[in-house]
């Protein structure tokens, strides 16, 4: 099976009896014929999903944990706190963490994509479970961050 769902993307739908221009950022489409992926983090669990199609949120869901702050924020709070990041991806094969490459945080350690960076992605589902049936939680054994 592939699933092939993406998000931040606008598409001519049918709502409520109305033809409407439906933008999902961050959101990905959830009718009750789609199955989908929630992603968690690098160290966290991801989600294959199938649609409930609830009409309230135009047939919509998360499309994962979502940030708790901006990528550069997040680094600059975390740059003397590098060994939470490595308790928090315990366990997980990943790749090493980059660093800013231009502007003020030049040099700064790159852990945007940290866990810690991210909602619980449990909260998340659990706040969404009249838009979708989870299916298969998946649990990281190896992260590359591209």
């Amino acid at each position: 099976m592939v699933i092939n769902i993406h998000h931040n993307y606008t598409s001519l739908e049918n709502h409520h009896g109305y033809n409407v221009w439906v933008h999902r950022k961050g959101a990905t489409k959830a009718t009750d014929k789609t199955i989908g992926i929630i992603p968690g983090s690098m160290g966290t669990a991801s989600y294959i999903t199938k649609g409930k199609g609830n009409h309230l949120s135009l047939q919509s869901s998360s499309h994962g944990a979502g940030r708790l702050m901006g990528r550069r924020e997040f680094s600059r709070q975390m740059k003397d706190r590098h060994e939470e990041i490595d308790k928090s991806l315990e366990g997980v094969i990943h790749s090493k963490f980059g660093a800013f490459d231009y502007g003020k945080d030049k040099g700064l350690k790159d852990v945007s994509e940290a866990p810690t960076a991210y909602k619980s992605i449990d909260d998340v589902m659990d706040n969404q479970k009249d838009l979708v049936d989870i299916l298969v939680k998946l649990t990281p054994k190896i992260s590359i961050k591209g």
